[in-house]
């Protein structure tokens, strides 16, 4: 399901910022392979298990990966900020399921950026914002969450909480139903902006100079106006992902 593709986004994102063994990225270039399971928001989509490639370049002051491209543009006094240039994956591209027959959303790119704030050694507070650029909807979304870091006795732990905030724009288009896509089993349906919380816990252990093992979870639970769609059957949705990173 095309839904998995973003799987390696979340993997990146949560390795890089919610890990004790993470805190710096190296310089170079970075492969793994991670094995993930999922449940899907969708009605008629079915849970998923996958294997996937995980690949990014982190240079002097940019990376790129299949999360997109972050560029650094402050570092100094806890305070960093970061643009954005990011993939937008949604299981309606294609979508196998029946019942979701004659949806269809392309993948879209989001523009934006980010902002981290160290409020201690071991916690930091984010915010993203994100903006599509290719026409398709026009929506936005901010998330702000608070990242701690901490030693459960030799297991290190990145704890995460936050809230995503989708605009009318973005959650039509990812939760929608247009007038044109209605059937008798499914009326048309125009959602309000969403909020979406959500926790999420990560671990990663050093196992040579270069290469690391690393897990991943995470918890989300859409609002009213995301679980009243005609197309969504889910009000909470889980992944956990397992994998191994090497950095060259």
């Amino acid at each position: 399901m095309t839904r998995n593709l973003a799987g390696p986004a979340l993997v990146l994102s949560v390795f890089a910022t919610g890990t004790a063994f993470a805190q710096e990225q190296p310089q170079g270039l970075s492969f793994g392979l991670v094995a993930g399971v999922s449940n899907s928001l969708y009605v008629g989509d079915e849970d998923d298990t996958s294997v996937f490639p995980l690949l990014s370049y982190q240079g002097q002051g940019f990376s790129v990966g299949f999360d997109g491209l972050t560029v650094d543009m402050i570092d100094r006094g806890g305070v960093r900020v970061q643009g954005r240039l990011a993939p937008r994956f949604t299981a309606l591209d294609d979508p196998d399921a029946v019942a979701l027959q004659g949806l269809d959303r392309d993948i879209t790119v989001d523009a934006g950026f980010s902002l981290a704030y160290d409020i201690s050694p071991q916690a930091t507070v984010n915010a993203t914002f994100l903006q599509e650029i290719t026409g398709e909807h026009d929506g936005r979304e901010l998330t702000v969450d608070v990242r701690h870091q901490l030693m459960l006795g030799q297991v290190p732990l990145g704890l995460s909480a936050g809230l995503t905030w989708q605009s009318e724009d973005l959650a039509g288009y990812l939760y929608g139903v247009r007038p044109s896509e209605a059937t008798g089993t499914r009326p048309a349906y125009a959602p309000d902006a969403a909020v979406i919380p959500f926790v999420g816990v990560s671990t990663a252990f050093p196992i040579t100079d270069s290469a690391a093992i690393f897990a991943t979870a995470q918890a989300s639970f859409p609002d009213d106006t995301i679980t009243d769609s005609p197309i969504v059957d889910e009000d909470r949705l889980y992944s956990a992902n397992i994998g191994i990173q090497f950095n060259f």
